[in-house]
């Protein structure tokens, strides 16, 4: 789990999951009452992932002819994981990083 960059207390899941699906926003630390916020290399992977693999996901669909219900169900499931997973691979920085 990621720690707070001030005190490096581990910070919730439910914080974590706050933070990386909402932009400009920081998680405050329940010990150290700081915000941190997320870096700007975590912002870029998760929209790297985000775009890829659902157009991966299309182009497949075209080379082994899967019905529009197969690719639908395959997108669900990845976004159900992507949610749970998130928390996990989101690094923390003490200041609000530019995204560029």
């Amino acid at each position: 789990m990621p720690k707070c960059p001030h005190c490096h207390q581990p910070f919730m899941y439910k914080q974590l999951l706050r933070i990386s699906w909402s932009s400009r926003v920081g998680v405050e630390c329940s010990n150290c009452q700081k915000t941190s916020f997320e870096s700007a290399s975590s912002k870029k992977k998760l929209t790297l992932v985000t775009i890829i693999t659902p157009i991966t996901i299309i182009i497949f669909r075209e080379l082994l002819n899967l019905s529009m219900t197969v690719v639908s169900f395959i997108i669900l499931m990845f976004l159900g994981i992507l949610t749970l997973t998130l928390p996990l691979y989101t690094k923390l920085t003490k200041e609000e990083e530019p995204l560029w």
